[in-house]
């Protein structure tokens, strides 16, 4: 399957404007069992930008970026009704002057530092809903 999404974010750029997002990823959905047990592995990269600055020329934009790898197990509830939650492993690229922490994974994140970019490799949770 195919994961596609946009979102306004919290974060803002050095002139005080809001980020974007924009996310792309794919997946597979497997059920070892009968239903409603399943799980999902998915491979998901998302873009953080100020959305006048990618207007004007987008291979010129130095943003942040984030790929995540994504495990999860899933309960169907009905027919367009899941529940699903897992693990994930985060990788994040960005110029040091747009680079932002994640929260509360100090002690199992790594960092480095190089040519002015900032790599983070960090765990995460996920959960959501299915339809």
């Amino acid at each position: 399957y195919v994961l596609l999404g946009a979102g306004l974010t919290r974060d803002r750029n050095p002139e005080g404007r809001r980020l974007t997002s924009l996310t792309f990823g794919i997946g597979g959905h497997i059920t070892p069992f009968r239903r409603p047990l399943f799980f999902d592995i998915d491979l998901v990269g998302t873009d953080f930008y100020d959305w006048n600055d990618w207007i004007e020329d987008h291979n010129a934009v130095e943003k942040r970026n984030l790929n995540s790898l994504r495990l999860q197990i899933g309960w169907q509830f009905a027919r367009h009704l899941a529940v699903l939650a897992g693990p994930t492993l985060n990788v994040q690229v960005a110029p040091d002057d747009l680079d932002r922490a994640p929260r509360g994974v100090d002690a199992m994140e790594k960092v480095w530092h190089h040519d002015g970019y900032t790599v983070r490799l960090y765990p995460g949770l996920v959960a959501g809903l299915q339809f």
